[in-house]
């Protein structure tokens, strides 16, 4: 998941919860004037909505002029004050406890919800830089493996392995999530030897898809060469 699907993500979660409250504001809207009775549980359903909705209202404010993870962070910050600061209503009206405490059980679900995504969305951002750069530090396929024919006899093992790109998917894909996580080779029965079709490609057999990265893994395919290379039955 790239950093912009992820924001796209919390957005769709604070849509949802407003798009909820309002849902329910209609509904009550409607009840009350129909000859339907009002009783508590009419009311309830819509302080409930209104009370998740509440923070999230918000994120989507902060973050029209700040980014995604400064407005998590900030409404996070002030819901957590609000929880130590601020405790259960005293109040002589039992609706207006009740209020307090929705609005509260609201706040708790949101920390519960957005907990460390201020960090999950700098993991991401961080990942698709290194992954912009690992892109454009690639060459294009015509550098990377011009199209000539071989110049030299392809290895048994090197055959087979060129037998294998010429049919099925075979990728080089780097195993971990940093930049230094080794790269390995991977076809249609799983792990392949690297070194080998690491040496089919430089040897111009074969070639890299550029347009991929390595944390998605690089599609691997026959160059002219490497066709012409392959063992005749």
């Amino acid at each position: 998941m790239s950093a912009q699907n992820f924001i796209q993500y919390i957005r769709t979660m604070a849509t949802n919860a407003i798009e909820t409250e309002t849902d329910k504001r209609a509904r009550l809207a409607a009840h009350l004037t129909s000859d339907k009775v009002v009783d508590a549980l009419s009311f309830e359903t819509v302080m409930t909505a209104a009370a998740e909705a509440k923070p999230w209202r918000t994120v989507l404010r902060i973050a029209d002029t700040k980014t995604m993870a400064e407005a998590i962070t900030e409404v996070r910050e002030a819901a957590t004050r609000q929880l130590i600061e601020h405790g259960e209503s005293q109040s002589t009206s039992a609706l207006r406890n009740e209020e307090d405490r929705m609005v509260r059980e609201g706040l708790r679900r949101f920390l519960g919800r957005t907990s460390n995504f201020a960090e999950q969305i700098a993991a991401y951002e961080q990942a698709d830089q290194e992954a912009a750069a690992e892109q454009a530090e690639q060459p294009t396929a015509e550098t990377k493996a011009p199209e000539q024919q071989p110049t030299r006899k392809p290895s048994p093992a090197q055959a087979r392995v060129l037998a294998v790109i010429a049919t099925d998917t075979v990728a080089l894909k780097r195993t971990g999530s940093s930049s230094h996580s080794p790269i390995r080779a991977f076809g249609p029965n799983g792990a392949m030897n690297t070194r080998v079709v690491e040496t089919c490609v430089s040897h111009g057999w074969a070639v890299l898809d550029s347009a991929a990265t390595y944390y998605q893994g690089k599609p691997v395919t026959l160059t002219d060469a490497g066709r012409a290379a392959l063992p005749t039955a």
